[in-house]
């Protein structure tokens, strides 16, 4: 079982790989959808929705599935493969997008 919770480091850098730009002047975030009426503010809460309109289109494979009470997600970008475990189905697709960041 795994309650590991991602540091803000970690989060910034999947944000960042998704798209969105800090901007130290005004010290906000820029959404990277220019139509997008969330424009500058702070970074999306971790949670499946967020993954799921920002990360998951930028995968080639993303599966999430339930083994024995542990979610278990598998993702890949190109020939990188990797996996997250989690009791929280979100954290689990966010260490497994992160590997797939930190290998690429």
């Amino acid at each position: 079982m795994s309650d590991k919770q991602p540091t803000p480091e970690q989060i910034e850098k999947v944000w960042e790989w998704c798209g969105w730009e800090w901007h130290p002047a005004i010290e906000l975030w820029k959404s990277p959808a220019p139509e997008s009426c969330l424009g500058y503010g702070t970074l999306p809460l971790i949670n499946l929705d967020n993954l799921f309109q920002w990360a998951v289109p930028k995968l080639i494979t993303c599966e999430l599935r339930v083994i024995t009470g542990m979610w278990h997600a598998h993702v890949s970008v190109g020939a990188k493969h990797t996996y997250g475990d989690n009791e929280d189905p979100a954290l689990a697709l966010f260490w497994a997008i992160l590997e797939v960041i930190e290998n690429e």
